[in-house]
């Protein structure tokens, strides 16, 4: 592995990566083959909302230089991809399938540290409770020393932001909704801003996210209808 460069942010979900992958001429057809092999098996196995393509280039001029990857380098970094927590953590107690913990892996990229080739695997963890964010860095830690890797903490921090359902200002905007007279009251992953301003502005003790309506979630090309705050 020469390269690697997926996702576009941490807090989005990645729409595309791409690798570059050096290999002989005479061992590139077995090499694509089992590419394209992989990922008729991926799509099997996690069938996918929207269509999901490969694209393999060939380019016959590359010549076979030193890789900032060993084998052994490169097998680390899959394997901590495929080992990181990602996605749906837990679910909020109590609730109808409300999320209490989930972590995005936005992005995968090959970068420099300190002078040295290295890859950057970005996960975003988001909670209602900052114990449970807690325990989720302590997991990537030891992912970390499994792999030597260095775990750098709150890259992009969102502090917890826990629900009060007896929110004085959540029953004012509930009642002032005009799009329905039964609000749907919940907490997904797409607030969170609220926890920010809350532990900057100590002043404010109570706060609420309105909207917002998208379509295809929080991810490249997604339309969103509205949003207030």
């Amino acid at each position: 592995i020469e390269g690697v460069d997926g996702g576009t942010g941490p807090n989005a979900i990645p729409r595309e990566a791409s690798a570059v992958i050096v290999t002989s001429t005479e061992r590139w057809p077995d090499v694509k083959k089992s590419l394209t092999a992989c990922f008729e098996e991926m799509l099997r196995e996690c069938p996918l909302e929207i269509a999901a393509t490969l694209e393999l280039v060939e380019d016959p001029s590359a010549s076979l230089v030193e890789s900032p990857f060993t084998v052994e380098s490169a097998g680390k970094l899959l394997s901590l991809v495929e080992e990181a927590p990602h996605g749906v953590i837990e679910f909020e107690e109590g609730t109808d399938g409300e999320l209490k913990t989930s972590c995005n892996l936005g992005v995968v990229r090959s970068t420099e540290r300190n002078g040295e080739s290295c890859a950057m695997v970005h996960v975003f963890p988001r909670s209602t409770s900052m114990e449970a964010m807690c325990s989720l860095g302590k997991d990537f830690t030891k992912l970390g020393e499994k792999f030597n890797a260095v775990n750098e903490s709150n890259l992009c921090p969102f502090p917890g932001w826990e629900p009060d359902r007896n929110s004085e200002l959540l029953k004012v905007v509930a009642s002032a909704c005009p799009v329905t007279s039964d609000p749907r009251i919940y907490t997904i992953h797409a607030g969170l801003e609220c926890g920010t301003l809350m532990s900057r502005l100590l002043s404010v003790k109570e706060c609420v996210s309105i909207g917002p309506t998208v379509k295809v979630r929080v991810a490249w090309g997604h339309h969103q209808l509205h949003r207030v705050k």
